[in-house]
């Protein structure tokens, strides 16, 4: 009988390793992100001969429905830092001083919104106000288009995100957008 031979040794092989399962309650461990980053505003014609650049300070909120959607809301202050004119980039100081502040509420469809790489579009409305006004008005209200990516560990995020800005308030021959670098805190 080979089973119950002594010089044929039987060892059972199973090959399974525990670090290649993440189990759920793991990965499923970010529900929301607070983030505090930078925000840069850009407003520039087509042939960017004139145009305005504003910094300031993000601060932004993000809840996790699930792994791929998201619902993000974000408030920016800063002032205008540069003004270009004739294609010649100025500091906006000499033109006086005009601050700038905004909200956001986006909708996010994201490849991952736990641990790991992120990459995600997505759609929203925003308001935003220049004071004192810029062109004919001094606040703005449309649509948004997002795109960022970033990486996330177990408690913090870094995040690149920029939105294009839709309105029909806009002067027709100017382009509006909002980049932002973020720092998240994941809870």
């Amino acid at each position: 009988n080979i089973n119950n031979n002594p010089s044929i040794s039987q060892n059972p092989v199973i090959e399974q390793s525990p670090t290649d399962i993440m189990p759920l309650s793991e990965k499923r461990n970010t529900k929301s992100v607070f983030y505090i980053g930078t925000m840069g505003k850009s407003l520039h014609d087509e042939d960017e001969t004139f145009g305005e650049y504003y910094r300031g300070l993000n601060l932004a909120y993000q809840v996790n429905a699930s792994e791929h959607i998201a619902i993000y809301t974000a408030v920016n202050f800063g002032n205008r830092s540069t003004v270009t004119i004739g294609g010649t980039e100025y500091d906006s100081e000499p033109f006086g001083e005009v601050s700038y502040h905004s909200f956001e509420l986006d909708a996010l469809l994201s490849s991952n919104n736990y641990k790991g790489w992120q990459f995600y579009t997505g759609l929203g409305l925003f308001t935003e106000k220049f004071s004192p006004s810029i062109g004919d008005s001094d606040s703005f209200n449309g649509s948004n288009f997002i795109l960022g990516m970033g990486y996330s560990w177990q408690t913090l995020q870094v995040q690149i995100r920029t939105a294009i800005n839709n309105s029909s308030d806009y002067n027709d021959e100017h382009s509006h957008s909002l980049t932002n670098l973020q720092l998240g805190f994941n809870f």
